[in-house]
C-alpha cells in the first residue's frame, strides 16, 4: 500500500502495528508519528500515539498528544481521565485540578470528582480549598446524611473536632440511628480519650 501512496495515513498506521508486534519499536514510532502528521484530525491515530508514548515512559510527548486530544474533542471526559492521571503520576496537581474541573463541565458534579480534588488540594498543602470543595458537596445535597457525616470525618481528621462534634450531633437530631454518624462519634470519642462514650 506505501508503495502505492507513501502518504496513505492508513497504511503508515496499519503498519505501526505490525512492527509494534514484532518489537521493531522504532520503526512501530515513526509510522505512528507518520500517520499522525499526515492526518493530525484522527483521533484513533492521535490516542494510539499517546498510548505508545506513555508504554515507552516517553511521559512528556504522550502528555502533549493528550493535552492536544483534550483541546480538539471538549466533550471528551475520557482523553481528560487519561491526563489527570498524567498529571498526577506527575504530581502536577495545579494541572491535575484544572482538568479536574473541566470533567466536571462535560460529565456534571460527582461525588467522586469532589473527593478527587478535595484529594488533590490535600496534597498541594491547600487544606481551605479542600474544605470548600466538600462544603459545596454538602450545599448541594442537604438532604443526603452521608455528606454530612462526610464532613464531620474530615474536620475531625484535620484535628477540627469541636466542629466534627457538632456535624455528628446535627446528623443525629434528624436521624437518631444513623449508623454512620454512630460510628464516627464513636471514632470521635476515642480520638478525644473518651472510651466510655465511645462504647456507649
Amino acid at each position: 500500500c506505501l508503495e502505492i501512496d507513501s502518504l496513505a495515513s492508513e497504511a503508515h498506521f496499519a503498519i505501526s502495528g505490525f512492527y509494534s508486534q514484532i518489537n521493531k519499536d522504532t520503526l512501530a514510532l515513526y509510522h505512528l508519528k507518520k500517520a499522525n502528521s499526515l492526518e493530525p484530525e484522527n483521533d484513533e491515530f492521535a490516542e494510539r500515539l499517546g498510548q505508545y508514548y506513555l508504554s515507552q515512559n516517553k511521559i512528556e510527548e504522550g502528555t502533549r498528544v493528550y493535552e492536544r486530544l483534550a483541546d480538539m474533542y471538549h466533550d471528551r471526559s475520557d482523553f481528560l481521565d487519561i491526563l489527570t492521571r498524567i498529571y498526577q503520576y506527575k504530581k502536577d496537581y495545579p494541572k491535575m485540578l484544572e482538568t479536574l474541573n473541566r470533567i466536571e463541565v462535560v460529565e456534571g458534579e460527582s461525588e467522586n470528582l469532589t473527593l478527587s480534588k478535595m484529594q488533590v488540594y490535600s496534597n498541594m498543602g491547600d487544606e481551605k480549598g479542600a474544605y470548600e470543595e466538600l462544603l459545596r458537596l454538602v450545599k448541594r445535597h442537604p438532604n443526603d446524611l452521608n455528606y454530612k457525616v462526610m464532613m464531620g470525618n474530615w474536620l475531625l481528621a484535620n484535628s477540627r473536632k469541636d466542629e466534627a462534634l457538632k456535624a455528628y450531633k446535627a446528623v443525629l437530631k434528624e436521624e437518631p440511628g444513623n449508623p454512620e454518624a454512630q460510628m464516627s462519634l464513636m471514632d470521635y470519642y476515642r480520638a478525644t480519650g473518651n472510651s466510655a462514650e465511645a462504647d456507649t
